[in-house]
């Protein structure tokens, strides 16, 4: 029976694996999830699913194949959570569907059925560079380079082409993969100059560092509350009792 850890910023994490989150029930789930067996595999890339629809609508994205059309506009998805995605927020007037509000603003948690609308939204009130002009069709984050852009799409397709030797794990960059190899390993090459504890990257070590310096560089819009990474601060902020 694997326990579930919560880390100094805030986080639950995976004993088994890097997943982590700030929600004690998505742990759960999580840990749920990866106790069950995943029989069904894709037919070229190998990677596995829980369900055979998942596996076979997977080999839509090598093969070319965009089976599900959208019946207002003609638009064609390789796999149906995609089509029903873009149902829900292109055309729910039409179809008398509850709208999609996966465009929000992460700074003022503001709803956008589109991902140009979010973009404008950004750009008047929240002071964000023209400069990030690459944006995601599937969820309308905008990213500051094509590659950048094309690495964040593998997280909608599933497209994860680093295979980690040691384990199941699949990656959508070769960075990530050579992060991940450290847990097997047991490489920690990143210290803390304070204490000398050991990670394995670097974004947890500068965390923890703060630890030691009392640096809270995170603040809330709402209160003077201070935090020592992003997430921890976000969570805050979706709650605070301070907001006007």
């Amino acid at each position: 029976m694997h326990s579930i850890s919560h880390s100094e910023d805030g986080k639950y994490s995976c004993p088994i694996c890097e997943f982590t989150t700030t929600y004690k029930d998505k742990i759960k789930l999580h840990k749920h999830t990866r106790d069950n067996k995943k029989d069904y595999a894709c037919k070229i890339c190998r990677q596995t699913f829980l369900y055979s629809r998942d596996a076979e609508e997977h080999e839509n994205i090598h093969l070319g194949r965009k089976p599900f059309i959208c019946e207002v506009c003609g638009k064609e998805y390789a796999l149906s959570k995609h089509l029903a995605s873009h149902r829900r927020h292109q055309h729910w007037e039409i179809l008398k569907i509850a709208p999609s509000n996966k465009f929000d603003c992460t700074t003022c948690q503001k709803h956008y059925t589109t991902a140009s609308g979010l973009w404008r939204h950004r750009l008047r009130y929240h002071n964000v560079q023209q400069r990030e002009q690459f944006l995601c069709d599937e969820c309308g984050k905008a990213l500051t380079s094509k590659e950048g852009l094309k690495f964040h799409r593998r997280t909608h397709s599933g497209y994860k082409p680093f295979h980690c030797s040691a384990c199941p794990k699949k990656f959508v960059k070769k960075q990530l993969l050579k992060e991940h190899e450290r847990t097997h390993s047991g490489e920690r090459p990143f210290i803390c100059k304070y204490c000398n504890r050991a990670f394995t990257q670097r974004t947890p070590l500068k965390i923890h560092e703060r630890s030691h310096t009392g640096e809270r560089p995170y603040q809330c819009r709402f209160c003077d509350g201070k935090y020592v990474s992003k997430s921890v601060a976000d969570t805050h902020m979706r709650n605070c009792k301070g907001k006007g």
